[in-house]
């Protein structure tokens, strides 16, 4: 590949001396068209009007074939004019070249024809001196020569600091796999100050700086090869001024930069200090070591979370006007388009947050309080802004968006939890043929056997319905067990009221449909049938 490169470009330079002497092209201004002559890449005038019984057009080929007749010895002459009542005649030596009429001048500016020739003057000089140099097949031998030595040293030293960056990553990563952990540091909690952390930003690094090297490296050897020839050598003088002009520009900004780069740490840092504060404040409330009226213990966190967002947007509008380049046209487009992502992107998250302020306020429930949430039933281990998680007790975590829990039922076992403890509901449907004094008896006797209910208050049974065919009852009891435990407590009061009913042959029934051919009863030889173990 290298080798190749090497060969087009002599062939590339060897080609230049066969490009035309002087090009014409055809352009439109503010004053209309134009006819510009161009010497070796290099713009000398632009005929913009007739002269004579001479269009603009004619005057450029006038030029050109005065220009192409004229030997290598005579355009290394001096270049001159001479100044006429109605033109500037501009001549090589003694040798007229081309004529510069008042319509060529560009009104706009207020140009003379002083002016102009003197511009003329000074730009057909250097044209004609790259000229002459590209009719030097030794000048584009030794350019050639030139060119290739400045692209094998590129080559060179890329690949060399190529091995350089490839050699320290392996080695900044053999030290850190060699290197022990922090104390304290897992699998799935890493310490910023890690090793193996360390050393993925170091490699990252590395490599940035190697790619970083191979673009300037690159731009400044194309902007050399470009300057050794004289036909790309105003390509060249572009892109070299190009990257001064950057430099300077950077500098510059820098420098403007400094005193509102310190603003915007001041800001910074009173804004850092005030929220360390407001923390501070807020979670002395959260643990009860303060006592403020108007700020609950439960409400404490997100007047906190509230009261530092908007102490730092506070502080984003108070360093914006300081950010260096915030008049820029990109800095102003970078900003409409991150207002149009929030825009667009934020309705759903900002709604999920006002649902969850709105539970946080309401201290519906907090983490650590066992609740039912719709169908779901759980420990709360976590109410942020977005969502609810729950374990269960299948071991399982749901995760419930906040606009759902504000819209579901919620139940909260933990906060009623008194000295009578935590209330339990069952129904069972029993036909009308069944005495309801023996059914509350049953009930009464199914909940004395069920181990963590109270006794005070005693358990008591509700009629809630009249069915068509069969009675629904309620039973209520309450548990002293911790909350997390209610479903296993009521999973035994469920045993103990089919075993009790089996017992004294009472049938419990669906309130819409009866089997006639079902026994009513269980005798209780065949509790116990297999694969069920006897106590």
């Amino acid at each position: 590949m290298t080798k190749f490169l090497r060969i087009a470009l002599i062939v590339c330079g060897l080609a230049f001396p066969l490009f035309s002497q002087a090009t014409a092209g055809n352009t439109v201004d503010g004053q209309g068209a134009s006819w510009d002559l161009v010497i070796q890449n290099r713009k000398v005038f632009s005929f913009r009007s007739g002269l004579g019984s001479m269009t603009p057009k004619e005057r450029l080929n006038l030029a050109m074939n005065r220009l192409a007749q004229m030997p290598p010895v005579e355009m290394l002459q001096p270049v001159n004019y001479t100044l006429a009542p109605e033109a500037v005649v501009v001549k090589v030596g003694e040798s007229p070249l081309f004529s510069i009429a008042p319509g060529d001048l560009d009104s706009d500016i207020g140009q003379t024809l002083e002016d102009a020739a003197i511009r003329v003057q000074d730009s057909l000089t250097e044209a004609l001196k790259a000229e002459v140099a590209q009719r030097n097949v030794r000048n584009i031998v030794h350019s050639s020569l030139k060119s290739l030595v400045a692209i094998s040293i590129f080559v060179f030293i890329a690949g060399l600091f190529g091995r350089g960056a490839r050699r320290a990553r392996r080695k900044i990563i053999r030290l850190a796999v060699s290197m022990p952990k922090l104390p304290g540091s897992s699998a799935k909690a890493v310490s910023p100050f890690d090793p193996r952390r360390i050393s993925v930003w170091l490699a990252i690094l590395v490599r940035l700086a190697h790619y970083m090297f191979l673009l300037i490296s690159t731009y400044l050897c194309v902007t050399y090869v470009l300057e050794c020839f004289p036909y790309t050598q105003p390509w060249g003088d572009t892109l070299g001024a190009g990257m001064l002009r950057l430099l300077l520009s950077i500098g510059q900004s820098l420098l403007h930069g400094i005193p509102g780069l310190f603003a915007v740490a001041v800001i910074a840092f009173i804004a850092r200090a005030l929220t360390q504060l407001i923390n501070s404040f807020f979670k002395s409330v959260e643990r009860g070591e303060t006592i403020i009226p108007w700020i609950h213990q439960d409400t404490a966190a997100p007047t906190r979370r509230i009261a530092v967002a908007l102490l730092w947007v506070f502080a984003i509008v108070l360093a914006y006007p300081h950010i260096p380049g915030n008049q820029s046209i990109a800095f102003k487009s970078i900003s409409v388009f991150i207002g149009l992502l929030v825009s667009f992107g934020s309705a759903g998250v900002v709604n999920q947050a006002m649902n969850g302020l709105a539970i946080m306020y309401a201290r519906s429930f907090r983490n650590g309080d066992y609740v039912k949430i719709g169908e779901v039933e759980g420990t709360v281990s976590e109410l942020s802004l977005l969502s609810t998680k729950l374990h269960t007790i299948r071991q399982e975590e749901i995760i419930i968006p906040n606009s759902v829990v504000i819209a579901q039922t919620t139940y909260n076992y933990t906060r009623i939890l008194d000295e009578h403890g935590v209330g339990i509901s069952t129904t069972v449907n029993i036909s009308y043929d069944t005495p309801w004094r023996k059914v509350h008896a049953l009930l009464k006797m199914a909940a004395e056997k069920t181990k963590g209910l109270a006794k005070d208050p005693a358990p008591y049974i509700i009629q809630v319905a009249l069915g068509g065919v069969c009675v629904e009852y309620t039973l209520v009891v309450h548990m002293v067990e911790e909350p997390k435990l209610r479903q296993f407590v009521k999973s035994d009061l469920h045993q103990h009221i089919q075993d009790v009913f089996n017992q004294y042959g009472v049938k419990i029934m669906t309130p819409t449909y009866v089997d006639m051919e079902i026994p009513n009863t269980l005798p209780p030889d065949r509790w116990y049938d297999e694969p069920a173990e006897r106590p």
